[in-house]
């Protein structure tokens, strides 16, 4: 641990690049306890995307346009935005697991 000029104490970070390259970052020790306390505060996000469902359930955005289609999965519209409930998601997955 080193101090700065400020005299608050931080930890040195690196990690190497592409091309072999380093590079140090000088971080406050409680940064990572900070960033998760923004995190926590954050609340869960509940509706999805169509990219965003398609990586959460590990498909492609034309299968999850397909399960829409099936109704397999409801689509929730708002302003012409077509989203999926991650409830719903976690219904599918759960319908899905074979017994």
């Amino acid at each position: 641990m080193a101090a700065d000029a400020k005299g608050l104490s931080s930890s040195e970070r690196q990690a190497t690049g592409p091309i072999g390259s380093t590079l140090s970052l000088t971080l406050p020790d409680d940064f990572i306890a900070q960033v998760a306390a923004c995190i926590e505060q954050r609340p869960a996000k509940r509706l999805f995307t169509v990219p965003e469902t398609a990586v959460y359930l590990g498909r492609s955005s034309n299968s999850v346009r397909e399960l829409e289609r099936s109704a397999k999965l409801i689509a929730v519209r708002i302003d012409g935005r077509v989203m999926f409930d991650r409830s719903d998601l976690d219904d599918l997955i759960e319908a899905s697991k074979a017994s």
